[in-house]
């Protein structure tokens, strides 16, 4: 076995064994940084010394001090760097360049004139053209003089003969063309350079060299160079960019028009694993750049070859690409097919979720066009829409099972939005049942039931049928809330119900049942109990009446033995019936006059007045009309006592709900506070006025009034209730007002009372001010850290050992393993090899504990860190030689040192799409994503270059 050969057996075994290797003391941060920034420059030092010793140098050591110059420069741009980077975080635009990286400069103008030295006295040396590449290397990374160029062709000019020195100079040529969207020149560097196929960059340069193709719009070169590039990455010599070239086809293809093409490639040169991805994301970029034939066709095919049983995700991603498709182009007809296939396919729980959101905005979308179609005058719209409308919503009801009821919910919404009223409240009480069967996530018994109830309000139906569909809403609602202050309302409203169909039998078991759970409302039992008797007396009901009596006797409802109907009350019950007769029958402004008349003649007791001015108001109400409604009940309340304004308070809550119900927000928001002004002492029965008024203000968005009404009211209740504050909170955030958001929190000390929710926002607010403004960044940290809820703690942990990661990465980096220039030591290398290999498992243990955190965000960022590492291992391990004058023994060492390279390669892209399926995995919405994004090496793809330092040496020049 030969020594490049022990070399590599040793290390491949370093890297099995790494784990178990001996731990050694670590240096602090600081001290490791500081000896190998020493130790480095004591090298070049003591070379650049030993070299100035001679007398007489050499061309030869002249080039060589040259190159330690240059080594000089680099090492002490590092320095300064991590100086420039702390001193710009700490105090931004104030601190310049020019004056941070003085020694840099200096340095660089030193190595500058000594290699300007160089070719002015030895003008026709051969090194000349290595110096002028060299010097355009320091120029463009240490002083972006704008020489660059200008030394580059100095390079290819006088590099006859020169075949390495040459292509280098042209390939870092054309890139500098490339970074400066010079494509034509660019384009002239690569052909030059383009056909080195002994270089294992070639198949890379060929992907480079397409793009360029692309910028001039010159196609098929550009398809050409790819589609051979793509080829050649099989061979295990060249750099596998088949991915990159794959991706990059996918658009050349439909940029050129040559999709047929493309079609044809994959077919025959990507595997069958492979191949149906590819077309798929063929047909979705044909599709987006308006190729729809064409995507069709591709679809058509993969309908026939993608199995839905072995490729299961595959097929639901292409049936769900075919829902966008058909979408896009607006395939009516074949978009509900391919939803009905939806519905019937295997899907992972994420293109579940992707099935119901697009079929839910497509849904949604229709709905819009048939509400906003539809006219309320002719009740005209479109039966077609209508029909998909419902069909979509049966379909999402299979899909996500869970959900149905809500579905049945939305489909009875379309109905109602039509004005198909008695098809919405059979779709209403069909999701109650489902409900009942399968609650879904959101509670919509009381959605359902106030909808039943609009429903009922707007149908034209006979008596009986109003009265059979009345009991079922009332005795629902009963059922779920039979203790809740609407079901307070209902149960007079249920009583009288049965009044009027004469079944005394259910009225006085409603009628009790009221009793049972509401025994502070005996006043307005009483009074219910006396329209029963009234009722009665007028039908002459002898035997029901005498058993009524009965009860009384019994102390049933405790009546005085002295009440008695008052003569103003039978007067005004008089008027009144025969008003309300007028409005029954739809002559609405004859009922107000006569109101009118009885409000203003002076003789009529006060109560009667006052129940003119509220039937006023009710009228009012009816038409639509809130400000006068809202005028004559004000009016009414100066002739109630109290007694009687409190009979009131029902009927007024009761039109408030109904303005809500009817997206009249300004003026329910006036009802409710008139309410809580009105009764602002009974704090036990004002939370929901309280609530509603609020809730009304929000709705038209009305911030600061809503922030006025809780200050201004609060005193009528007896505590704000939580799930208000809570709705207020969830308001000002998705409003994205945050000044607003943050006054609430601390006016009413919420971190305390919704930890979660708070922390939440935080950490939103804290990711938004990330990159962009470092002061609101630490901020909201500062809060997150005072929340101390388990979201907050991860996140602030997983932020401290990230930045303990990347300190230790960047104390790793920089100890490179230095090769004596004059007795190299091949087995010291191994050594040292060895040990950075066990710091990077060591790198790679404490990323693992960054990742049970388990913050997704972190994680993200993470990998990102760890395949920079990765990355900067890969260019430190192709940067090595050893300079033993062996050819066997160099081409062995390069060869194993490719492998090495080539399994860090296949490492990052192992990291990225770790990265990947952890996102898609929990759903991640990353903000910040940097190296793991794989979709980064198509925009960055041209500017993958050769490092600095490997392309400035000039070892077999001198030999």
């Amino acid at each position: 076995m030969n020594l490049i050969s022990k070399i590599f057996l040793v290390f491949l075994l370093s890297i099995a064994f790494a784990g178990q290797a001996a731990p050694k003391k670590k240096l602090t941060k600081e001290e490791y940084e500081r000896r190998r920034w020493n130790k480095i420059l004591r090298l070049i030092d003591t070379e650049m010394a030993t070299i100035n010793k001679a007398r007489s140098k050499s061309v030869k050591l002249q080039y060589r001090l040259f190159e330690l110059y240059s080594e000089k420069v680099k090492l002490y741009k590092e320095k300064e760097n991590k100086k420039f980077v702390e001193l710009k975080l700490k105090y931004g635009k104030k601190i310049k360049r020019k004056d941070i990286f003085k020694k840099t400069t200096e340095l660089y103008n030193t190595a500058h004139k000594y290699g300007a030295t160089i070719l002015r006295r030895y003008p026709n040396t051969r090194y000349k053209a290595a110096i002028y590449y060299t010097l355009a290397l320091n120029s463009r990374d240490f002083a972006y003089d704008k020489r660059e160029l200008n030394y580059l062709r100095l390079a290819i000019d006088n590099s006859n003969g020169q075949e390495n020195v040459n292509y280098l100079a042209r390939t870092s040529l054309a890139e500098y063309y490339y970074n400066n969207k010079n494509w034509k020149s660019a384009i002239y560097q690569y052909k030059l350079v383009i056909d080195n196929k002994d270089d294992e960059w070639y198949s890379k340069n060929l992907l480079n060299y397409g793009w360029c193709l692309l910028k001039t719009h010159e196609f098929d070169g550009a398809i050409n160079n790819l589609e051979k590039s793509f080829k050649l990455s099989s061979d295990d010599f060249y750099v596998n960019v088949q991915d990159q070239a794959m991706t990059g086809l996918i658009s050349f293809y439909v940029l050129g028009k040559q999709i047929d093409r493309g079609i044809a490639f994959i077919n025959k040169y990507q595997i069958p694993k492979e191949k149906n991805e590819s077309l798929l994301k063929l047909a979705q970029k044909s599709a987006g750049k308006g190729f729809y034939a064409e995507a069709q066709k591709i679809v058509l095919s993969l309908e026939k070859t993608v199995d839905h049983i072995k490729e299961v995700e595959l097929y639901a991603d292409l049936r769900l690409f075919q829902f966008d498709l058909y979408n896009q182009y607006h395939k009516s007809d074949k978009l509900l097919n391919i939803a009905k296939i939806l519905a019937q396919t295997k899907m992972s729980e994420y293109q579940q979720e992707e099935a119901v959101r697009k079929i839910s905005d497509v849904v949604g979308a229709k709905q819009v066009i048939l509400k906003k179609d539809f006219s309320k005058y002719d009740k005209e719209y479109n039966q077609s829409i209508l029909t998909h409308i419902i069909s979509y919503f049966d379909i999402l009801s299979i899909i996500n099972t869970k959900e149905k009821a809500q579905y049945e919910y939305y489909q009875a919404e379309t109905y109602y939005s039509v004005h198909k009223f008695k098809d919405a409240l059979r779709t209403y009480k069909k999701s109650i049942a489902t409900y009942e069967k399968n609650p879904a996530n959101e509670d919509l018994r009381h959605k359902n039931l106030d909808a039943v109830f609009s429903c009922i309000d707007n149908i034209k139906m006979n008596k009986k049928e109003n009265s059979i569909e009345l009991e079922y809403a009332f005795t629902k609602y009963l059922s779920y809330w039979p203790k809740d202050k609407k079901a307070q309302k209902i149960y007079p409203r249920l009583y009288g119900l049965y009044l009027d169909r004469d079944d005394y039998v259910n009225a006085q078991n409603s009628l009790e049942h009221y009793i049972k759970f509401f025994k502070k409302d005996k006043n307005k039992q009483q009074d219910l109990f006396k329209i029963q008797l009234d009722k009665m007396i007028k039908q002459e009901k002898t035997e029901l009446l005498a058993g009524k009596i009965n009860l009384m006797r019994k102390g049933f409802l405790s009546f005085d033995k002295k009440e008695i109907v008052q003569s103003e009350t039978i007067l005004a019950s008089i008027l009144f019936k025969q008003l309300q007769k007028l409005k029954e029958d739809g002559q609405n402004k004859e009922a107000i006059a006569g109101y009118q008349k009885i409000f203003f003649t002076n003789y009529y007791p006060k109560i009667i007045k006052g129940e003119a001015a509220f039937n006023m108001g009710m009228l009012y109400t009816d038409l639509e009309d809130n400000n006068n409604a809202l005028k004559w009940y004000k009016k009414s309340f100066k002739y109630f006592n109290k007694k009687q304004a409190k009979e009131k308070r029902d009927f007024l809550e009761k039109m408030a709900l109904r303005t809500s119900l009817l997206h009249n927000f300004l003026n329910a928001a006036r009802l409710n506070k008139f309410i809580l002004v009105l009764f602002c002492k009974e704090k036990d029965k004002n939370e929901q006025i309280f609530v509603n008024s609020i809730k009304n203000d929000l709705a038209n968005n009305y911030t600061t009034r809503a922030q006025h009404t809780l200050k201004t009211y609060k005193v009528c209740v007896e505590k704000i209730p939580e799930n208000l504050l809570n709705t207020m909170l969830v308001h000002f955030y998705n409003n994205d007002q945050e000044s607003t958001l943050n006054g609430f929190i601390n006016d009413y000390k919420l971190e305390k009372v919704f930890p979660q929710l708070i922390s939440r926002y935080y950490e939103h607010y804290f990711w938004k001010y990330f990159e962009s403004d470092p002061r609101r960044r630490v901020e909201y940290q500062s809060k997150l850290s005072r929340m101390k809820t388990d979201s907050s703690q991860i996140l602030l942990l997983g932020l401290k050992q990230l930045d303990g990661l990347r300190e230790d990465i960047k104390a790793f980096l920089p100890k490179r393993i230095a090769v004596t220039q004059t007795n190299p030591d091949p087995n010291k290398f191994i050594n040292e090899l060895t040990s950075r290999i066990n710091k990077i498992q060591g790198l790679n243990q404490i990323a693992g504990s960054i990742f049970q955190t388990g913050h997704g965000q972190i994680s993200v960022m993470v990998y990102d860190e760890l395949i920079k590492l990765t990355q900067s291992f890969d260019s430190e391990v192709n940067s090595y030689t050893i300079p033993i004058p062996d050819e066997i023994f160099q081409k062995q060492f390069k060869a194993e040192m490719f492998k090495i390279s080539q399994n860090l390669k296949n490492e990052i892209v192992n990291l990225q799409k770790n990265s990947q399926e952890l996102i898609e995995k929990y759903e991640l919405l990353v903000d910040f994503r940097e190296e793991s994004d794989r979709s980064k090496e198509v925009l960055n793809i041209s500017n993958i270059r050769m490092p600095a330092s490997e392309n400035a040496i000039s070892l077999e020049l001198v030999n």
